[in-house]
């Protein structure tokens, strides 16, 4: 991650520097069992681990993402449940009532792995056999898919990749808007970072062109100098000016990041903001994580 220096910051361009609330936060725990993203050499230590659940507990951080292949993510987040929120998956969706109920007393999400394994019938058999989860939720890729959900409105969550290249201009058009007036659905970001590609092009995965990546960072590296501040105050700031984003998910390697992350949440300006939507990107090898392996 990219830190910050509070004092620089220049309040004739930035709103206000405020703490991101915490309640807003959910904690990605994959690096918790293994190694992710494009800036990740090794998973997290345990003694980092401790360090990070015990900053997560003193400032109210209580929502942590895993899943059934997170490595053992689970094991370790079963030692915190009874102070913590838990949202887990898993691709075996025959056996989803045993792998619920392996760790963990009480869900609060189970999130569908993928939007091909849904339908009305599967959510409301799950609601009726999974007992010690609190909400069904679906993790999407496409916009397609968000309106589709909506009309249904039949699951309590919906996960979304959210970021600079592909966010408010993509997902919250005024037709999705209007659906989400009238359903219950909470919307939750992840890839807000796009595992880290949106902070560094230093790890560039090899089969996109650096070309078009470099192009982007010069992009971000213009705001960030004419308002001086930084690519994650940047990221985080945009997706926590989003209106329709209830809670987003980051991603993280050590305490520190997070400690970085809590106080990098601005009050983007609408200036900001528009320079950011200007920026447009339509190569799906780039925006969509899936395609770089």
């Amino acid at each position: 991650m990219i830190p910050y220096n509070k004092q620089t910051l220049d309040e004739n361009n930035i709103d206000s520097l405020v703490k991101v609330f915490e309640d807003k936060i959910i904690i990605g725990t994959a690096q918790f069992g293994l190694k992710y993203g494009i800036n990740n050499l090794k998973k997290i230590e345990t003694e980092q681990i401790t360090k990070i659940m015990e900053f997560c507990l003193k400032n109210n951080i209580r929502v942590f993402d895993t899943a059934e292949d997170y490595g053992d993510s689970e094991f370790i987040l079963s030692s915190y449940q009874d102070n913590i929120n838990i949202i887990t998956k898993s691709k075996n969706l025959s056996a989803i009532q045993a792998h619920s109920q392996k760790y963990f007393k009480h869900i609060d999400c189970y999130m569908i792995h993928d939007f091909k394994l849904y339908n009305k019938d599967l959510i409301s058999n799950y609601k009726k056999i999974l007992t010690n989860v609190k909400s069904i939720g679906i993790s999407i890729y496409e916009k397609d898919e968000l309106i589709q959900l909506l009309k249904d409105d039949v699951v309590e969550i919906i996960q979304i990749p959210f970021n600079l290249l592909r966010g408010n201009t993509y997902w919250f058009t005024e037709d999705c808007i209007q659906l989400l007036r009238k359903s219950r659905c909470k919307i939750y970001a992840r890839s807000i970072f796009l595992q880290g590609l949106l902070l560094s092009d230093l790890n560039t995965p090899s089969n996109l062109d650096y070309k078009n990546i470099s192009e982007i960072h010069n992009h971000l590296n213009k705001i960030c100098k004419e308002y001086n501040i930084t690519k994650l105050q940047l990221c985080i700031g945009y997706v926590n000016n989003c209106k329709y984003i209830d809670k987003f998910l980051v991603g993280i390697d050590n305490l520190k990041q997070l400690e970085e992350i809590t106080y990098s949440n601005l009050n983007l300006n609408k200036d900001i903001i528009d320079k950011l939507e200007s920026i447009k990107i339509y190569d799906d090898n780039i925006i969509d994580p899936r395609k770089w392996n």
